[in-house]
């Protein structure tokens, strides 16, 4: 239970990262966008930027 809200708000904090840090993230996603095209596993991948986010 504490686990899952220690999530929560982790990513409460990362989104708000992401509000500020815009060009930032924009090159991640770039990133993940390039690294989707050449292997094709998309599912993988947002499970990816998720668990390393």
């Amino acid at each position: 239970m504490i686990y899952i809200f220690y999530k929560i708000l982790f990513f409460k904090v990362f989104a708000f990262k992401i509000y500020r840090d815009n060009i930032y993230i924009d090159l991640i996603r770039f990133k993940f966008a390039v690294l989707h095209y050449l292997t094709g596993h998309f599912v993988f991948a947002d499970v990816f930027i998720k668990t390393t986010a």
